[in-house]
């Protein structure tokens, strides 16, 4: 009995969403590991911008400006998540 190529596409997908979901784990186990690294280079960088736009270091203004980028930097990863899932 031959598999249409309908069928074949589908079980493509499922096996692919299923690698991806070992890989994401296995990847999220070893990057536990430079979590803190990248947090504080993302601080830093998040830092400098928000000094390039003018807000004086440590002002409450700053600590905003730095409070956004990371609220827009969750939103992002929301929205890449979001697409991943729903394929």
């Amino acid at each position: 009995m031959a598999i249409s190529a309908h069928a074949q596409r589908w079980r493509l997908m499922v096996v692919m969403v299923i690698l991806f979901c070992i890989s994401a784990a296995y990847w999220r186990s070893v990057s536990m590991g430079t979590e803190h690294p990248v947090a504080n280079q993302i601080d830093y960088e998040d830092a400098a911008l928000c000094s390039n736009f003018g807000f004086v270091l440590g002002s409450a203004r700053h600590d905003a400006c730095k409070l956004d980028l990371l609220d827009l930097r969750h939103r992002h990863e929301d929205l890449v998540l979001k697409s991943v899932t729903s394929l």
